[in-house]
Order: C-alpha cells, then sequence, then structure tokens
C-alpha cells in the first residue's frame, strides 16, 4: 500500500522525458527495459513480483473504505490510496466528481484494466470487480456464486445503510428518539437474519468469501458503539473469526492515520 498526496493536487501529464539529454532518455528506456525483462523473469519463475501499484484507492477510513483495503490486503494486490478527507468535504471537490459523479467514497481506478483505466465506484461493485479480477473470494460455481453475490447486495441495501442511520441518529447532540428507535430495531432484526444464515456454517456464503468482507466492517463499526452481539452469538463468533484474520487487520490499519491528518 502506498499513500499519495491528495487528489485534487494538479496532476501533470507531461512528457516524463522532457528536458532531458539524450544520453539520459536512452539510460531511462535502457532502466525500463531491464526492470521489464526483470518482471517477466519472475513471473515465468513463479516468484512473487513487486510490481508498483496501477489501483488507485480513493479512500477515507471509513466502514465503506475499509471494506475495500480490507478486500486488497486479502488479495494481496499493491495499491496506493489516495486520501478524500469527508470531513474536510473534499468528495464534492470538481476533480473528484469526474471520478466519482456521487461524491462518495470509495472509489477505484484500475490503470492496467485490459482495454483501459476503469474507473469504479461503490464498494460493491469494487469489491465484486477485485473478486473478478483475482479470481478470490468468489466461489466459482453457479449457486456458490451467486449465493455470495445475494448476501453483497443484502449488505448493500440493508446492513451498511440502516447501522450508518442508527449511528448518525445515536450521535446527535439532542437525539431523535423515534428515528434512533426505528433503524435500532432494523439494526436488530437485521442481526437475525444473520445469526440464522449462520446456523449451518462459518460465513454467510458456507466459504469465506467478499459477501464477508463487504458485511464485516459495518458490523464492526456498530458493535463498537453500541454493544448487542452478546444476543447474537453466531454473529458475534463470526465477527471475531474476520477480525482475526492478519489481512483484515491489515486493511483496518491501512490509510487510519489519514483521519487525524
Amino acid at each position: 500500500m502506498v499513500v499519495a498526496g491528495r487528489f485534487f493536487l494538479p496532476q501533470k501529464a507531461d512528457d516524463p522525458t522532457a528536458g532531458l539529454l539524450p544520453a539520459q532518455i536512452l539510460f531511462a528506456r535502457l532502466c525500463v527495459k531491464i526492470e521489464t525483462d526483470a518482471c517477466a523473469i519472475t513471473a515465468q519463475a513463479g516468484l512473487p513480483m513487486t510490481a508498483t501499484p496501477t489501483l488507485d484507492l480513493y479512500f477515507f477510513p471509513t466502514p465503506n473504505g475499509q471494506k475495500i483495503t480490507i478486500m486488497l490486503e486479502e488479495c494481496e494486490l499493491p495499491y496506493r490510496i489516495i486520501p478524500v478527507h469527508i470531513g474536510r468535504g473534499e468528495q464534492h471537490q470538481a476533480d473528484y466528481l469526474k471520478i466519482n459523479p456521487n461524491n462518495k467514497i470509495p472509489s477505484l481506478v484500475d490503470r492496467a484494466a485490459p482495454g483501459g483505466p476503469l474507473t469504479l465506484f461503490e464498494s460493491g461493485a469494487i469489491l465484486w470487480y477485485l473478486a473478478e479480477k483475482t479470481g478470490k473470494f468468489c466461489p466459482r460455481d453457479l449457486h456458490g456464486r451467486y449465493d455470495a453475490l445475494k448476501w453483497v447486495m443484502w449488505q448493500m441495501s440493508s446492513i451498511g445503510p440502516t447501522a450508518g442511520q442508527a449511528l448518525f441518529f445515536r450521535g446527535l447532540s439532542e437525539p431523535v428518539a423515534i428515528a434512533t428507535d426505528r433503524f435500532t430495531k432494523e439494526m436488530a432484526r437485521l442481526f437475525g437474519v444473520m445469526e440464522r444464515a449462520l446456523g449451518g456454517h462459518e460465513y454467510l456464503a458456507g466459504e469465506y468469501s467478499v459477501a464477508d468482507i463487504a458485511t464485516f466492517s459495518w458490523v464492526r463499526a456498530y458493535e463498537e458503539r453500541v454493544p448487542t452481539l452478546h444476543e447474537y452469538p453466531r454473529v458475534r463468533d463470526w465477527l471475531r473469526r474476520i477480525a482475526a484474520r492478519p489481512a483484515v487487520q491489515k486493511g483496518l490499519e491501512s490509510g487510519s492515520e489519514i483521519r487525524s491528518k
């Protein structure tokens, strides 16, 4: 993971060899060729590659952003974080709206995608793309694949929005009782859905998958603020299993310092 400068700094697209002497240009090209050849040899030998990141993640450390850093760490993909500080309104900057017209985070640009750079927004779409790109954390058979997909959609439409609203209304200096009660009760219902789903296996779609990665960060955020899972032991154990994964811990830590900058 590489943390880049703020996204709204001017990005120059000048010729990188501009101003160089012919001998310097020749040397630069030679270095590129050596690096390319070395990468090819490394790949043929089946050795791990330390490639320059081609994935740009526009990010702030919220549950939606953390879904993506966790997935990237789980997939062992190199990536560059470009901070978008939503507390300062940077998601409304004109340059960022070109990437994400919905002015939210996260967004992902894959500069090495087939056919040219691919720009994605909405965390569920990004997760699914990364699962397809790597062939990881998504079952290959039809039934398993759509079992995972339906839980990703469930998270996007239910757990995420409901937890977000519940925490928002609880955090007001003057809480709105009717709203707090409504979203707290809905979270209880959703935890009940998870508790039943985890009755026959350890993860939402059977095996650990993109469905669990999508859901984990919001359940974790809600449990930290509103301890509830003692009433849902299967969900509690599910949360602990995922939190213990080294890649999940790295994903939660990745870019966490941006909040205090």
